[in-house]
């Protein structure tokens, strides 16, 4: 009957689910970083993912010893910047990132979230005088853009 095949649907994409997050936070802690890049893009597939993934993410971003595994992450994340411990955690990162590709990157998503909170971040990275001179700039376009 419907009833029941319909449950059995439900439980199954239930599984799947399950199995996409355990591979997600399996392969972020691979040694080789292409595994931790392909673990980032399985988020594509998940509509909701679980806090722990969600966790996992943030902190590869915010951690990872590779450049484009934290810019993958980030971008996995991005799709999640409605919810609040994803865009806090974007804000966050401003004052953790230092690669200006990635700092020009969430910079740009954060002006595209209209994120007004991380103006005080983008005021840091200005007067920060390590920081690259095309991110300076684009830090001060993005806080004429939020404020």
């Amino acid at each position: 009957n419907n009833n029941e095949s319909g449950v059995e649907v439900a439980k199954l994409q239930h599984e799947m689910k399950s199995m996409k997050e355990m591979l997600i936070l399996s392969k972020l802690q691979q040694p080789v970083a292409s595994e931790r890049i392909v673990a980032t893009s399985y988020l594509n597939e998940v509509n909701a993912p679980d806090e722990d993934v969600l966790k996992a993410l943030i902190q590869t971003m915010n951690t990872d010893k590779n450049s484009n595994v934290r810019m993958a992450a980030m971008n996995a994340l991005a799709k999640f910047r409605n919810e609040e411990m994803v865009s806090d955690a974007l804000v966050e990162s401003l004052s953790i990132q230092t690669d200006p590709i990635i700092q020009i990157s969430l910079i740009n998503m954060l002006v595209n979230m209209n994120e007004t909170r991380a103006v005080d971040k983008m005021k840091q990275i200005i007067d920060d005088n390590s920081t690259n001179e095309s991110v300076r700039k684009l830090a001060e376009e993005g806080i004429l853009t939020l404020i």
